[in-house]
């Protein structure tokens, strides 16, 4: 399927990347603690830093605590941006500042990458599908990898993501 890379496995990035991994999806990981031995061994790849990931992957999913992790994690040493390509994609599913999100994703976008803002909510309760929600805004065309990726743990309540995704696109247009 597609090429993820996913940075924060905590208390929802765990179980969110694993369902990436079981819909059939290949993830690079990083996370401040280490990606816990039992998602390698279910095959996720353990990556040594935000740079590593984005080099790997076509879609960086960010599921990070706060404001200061996201800037840190996207533009610090060794950080996603430096290893991105044009036409990648950045989800961010932190729930964090409005205006910090507009920064980070001119800053993305200035790179040939598109920046969506997908926070979630839930906690850990939510953190399996289909509970877990999350709003999506941003890129102007969602790729493909992106639409795949989020129907891995997401379902809405009129269809799947990628039916979601459709409708958003098309409301972009009008």
């Amino acid at each position: 399927m597609s090429k993820i890379g996913f940075i924060g496995l905590g208390v929802m990035g765990t179980p969110m990347a694993g369902h990436l991994l079981q819909g059939g999806h290949t993830v690079f990981a990083h996370s401040r603690s280490g990606v816990p031995q039992a998602q390698q061994d279910a095959g996720m790849h353990a990556c040594a830093n935000g740079t590593e990931v984005a080099h790997q992957s076509e879609v960086v999913i960010l599921m990070l605590p706060d404001t200061p992790d996201v800037e840190r994690v996207l533009f610090g040493e060794n950080g996603v941006a430096a290893g991105l390509s044009s036409g990648a994609t950045v989800v961010d599913m932190s729930s964090i500042s409005p205006i910090a999100t507009r920064d980070f994703a001119r800053r993305i976008e200035a790179l040939g990458a598109d920046y969506v803002d997908a926070p979630v909510s839930g906690g850990e309760v939510a953190r399996a599908p289909p509970r877990c929600r999350s709003w999506q805004a941003g890129a102007s065309r969602p790729s493909t990898a992106c639409c795949r990726c989020c129907s891995s743990w997401a379902r809405t309540s009129r269809g799947s993501a990628r039916q979601a995704m459709g409708r958003w696109r098309r409301s972009r247009t009008r």
